[in-house]
């Protein structure tokens, strides 16, 4: 886990927040391997902030944000076309969850447990 991952969990259990948000896959699948039991369904994935994203703006909107970004997330631009030129709203959705549940298979218990994250965070 790198330094910066290790700092947010530290402060994610010493403040008892409720959520903590990374894009890092391999960071995630540390945490699960590490953390406290505390640390149930407080961690989300960049794949479900975008599920969350396309849910309120939709996801022809993002599509064109991630894709004309030259160095997005190569999970976020395969489930968004980007190379392929296009691809639908299902089609988007399918990729994120894909990625959203291979994640969930190693890290039940840490990550969030919808798809998408809730609106308001206690």
């Amino acid at each position: 886990m790198d330094a910066g991952e290790s700092l947010l969990l530290a402060i994610l259990i010493e403040r008892q927040a409720a959520l903590l948000l990374t894009g890092d896959k391999r960071a995630i699948r540390a945490i699960e391997a590490i953390a406290p039991e505390e640390i149930q369904c407080a961690i989300a994935c960049l794949e479900q902030l975008f599920v969350t994203l396309n849910s309120d703006w939709g996801a022809p909107l993002i599509q064109t944000r991630v894709c004309g970004d030259q160095v997005a997330d190569a999970a976020l631009t395969n489930s968004y076309g980007c190379r392929s030129g296009a691809s639908g709203a299902e089609s988007v959705s399918d990729g994120l969850r894909s990625y959203i549940e291979h994640l969930r298979r190693d890290c039940a218990r840490i990550l969030v447990g919808s798809q998408e994250l809730p609106r308001f965070v206690p």
